[in-house]
C-alpha cells in the first residue's frame, strides 16, 4: 500500500506542482483584499508575517528503482512573487500617434483598410515608481506576461468573456483605444491596471474619461493634423502642448519618437503625460501633473509626422 501511494505521488508531479506553487491559485489567493478576490489575480499586501506560507519538502524513502529514478528527476519549481498593487507614486497617461503605429503594425485589426483610424489612441494608464527607472512595476497579478504574449484575446484571460468588464464599457473604450480591436485592453489590464488597485471597470472608466479630456484640448492635435506628411520641430510640439496644458504640463511631458535605423529620421510615435498619484483624477488641472523623469527621445530638430492612411 505504501509503495502504491509513493508511486502515485511521484507520477502526479504536474498536478502537485499546480496545487503547490502556481501564484494566485492556491498559494497567494489569501493575499488579496476582501472584495477584490473576484477580480483576475490582483495581489495585495499581506496583513502580517504570520500569513506567510512555508513549504517543507520531506525526503521520501522509495522502495523501487523506478520510483527512486522519478524522484531524482524532480527539479524545484521557482515561485514567482508578483509586485504588490497600489505601491506607486505617479501614473502615466500614454497616447499613441496611430498613423505611425499602423505604418509598422499593419497586420493589427485596428490598422486594416476600412477601419476608422483616429490620429491619437489611448495606449494605457500606467502606475510608476520613482525607484523603478526600468519600469518593472508591472503585472501585479498571478497571470504571467508569458501567458498573454501569444494571444491577448485568449478566452481564459479575456476580461469581457469572464465578466470583469462590461460590454458597454468595452464599446466606449473602443472609441478611444483603437487597439481594443486586438484585445489591447486585456494586456493593459494585466500589465498595468492590476497595479493600480482599481477594478477593471473602474480602471477603464477612468482611462476613458482622461482620454476624453485630452481630446477636448485641440491645439496639439490640430498642429499634428495639419503637419501630416511633413515635419515639425520639438519646440513646435512643446509650444502646442503648453497652450493646451500650461507650464505644469511642460515638465510632465514625455515625447517619444521612432528613429529609423537607416535614415536616422525621427517619427512622432507617442506622447505621455506623467500625473500625480493623488490628483490624476482632476487632469488637466495644474495639480494633476508631476514632473517626468525624462523628456523622451524625440530630437530638437525635425520630427516626421506620418500621414493617416487614405481610404
Amino acid at each position: 500500500g505504501l509503495f502504491c501511494l509513493v508511486e502515485f505521488i511521484c507520477s502526479a508531479r504536474k498536478g502537485c506542482r499546480q496545487l503547490l506553487v502556481v501564484p494566485g491559485v492556491a498559494v497567494t489567493a489569501f493575499q488579496r483584499y476582501r472584495g477584490l478576490e473576484k477580480y483576475p489575480g490582483v495581489i495585495v499586501p499581506m496583513k502580517s508575517s504570520s500569513m506567510r506560507v512555508v513549504f517543507l519538502w520531506g525526503i521520501v524513502l522509495v522502495f523501487s528503482a523506478r520510483a527512486a529514478s522519478v524522484a531524482q528527476a524532480e527539479e524545484p519549481v521557482p515561485s514567482i512573487t508578483p509586485p504588490v498593487a497600489g505601491q506607486y507614486d505617479s501614473i502615466m497617461l500614454a497616447i499613441t500617434y496611430m498613423p505611425d503605429f499602423c505604418a509598422n503594425m499593419g497586420g493589427k485589426k485596428e490598422c486594416r483598410a476600412g477601419v476608422p483610424l483616429p490620429l491619437f489612441g489611448l495606449h494605457g494608464l500606467w502606475p510608476n515608481r520613482a525607484d523603478d527607472p526600468k519600469h518593472a512595476y508591472r503585472f501585479c497579478t498571478s497571470v504571467l506576461e508569458s501567458q498573454l504574449k501569444s494571444n491577448w484575446c485568449a478566452p481564459t484571460t479575456d476580461l469581457v468573456k469572464n465578466g470583469y468588464l462590461s460590454e458597454a464599457t468595452l464599446a466606449r473604450l473602443s472609441e478611444v483605444m483603437p487597439g481594443a480591436a486586438s484585445c489591447l485592453y486585456n494586456h493593459e489590464w494585466y500589465a498595468h491596471g492590476t497595479c493600480t488597485g482599481m477594478t477593471p471597470e473602474n480602471y477603464y472608466t477612468t482611462s476613458i474619461g482622461m482620454m476624453a479630456k485630452f481630446q477636448a484640448h485641440s491645439t496639439f492635435q490640430t498642429l499634428v493634423a495639419n503637419a501630416q506628411g511633413s515635419v515639425v520641430s520639438r519646440a513646435q510640439l512643446l509650444a502646442a502642448l503648453h497652450a493646451d496644458f500650461g507650464t505644469q504640463g511642460d515638465a510632465a511631458l514625455v515625447l517619444n519618437c521612432r528613429v529609423d535605423g537607416t535614415t536616422k529620421k525621427a517619427y512622432l510615435q507617442e506622447l505621455r503625460l506623467n500625473l500625480d498619484t493623488q490628483n490624476f483624477n482632476i487632469f488637466p488641472l495644474d495639480k494633476s501633473f508631476k514632473p517626468a523623469d525624462a523628456p523622451g527621445n524625440c530630437p530638437d530638430g525635425e520630427i516626421e509626422i506620418l500621414a493617416r492612411r487614405r481610404r
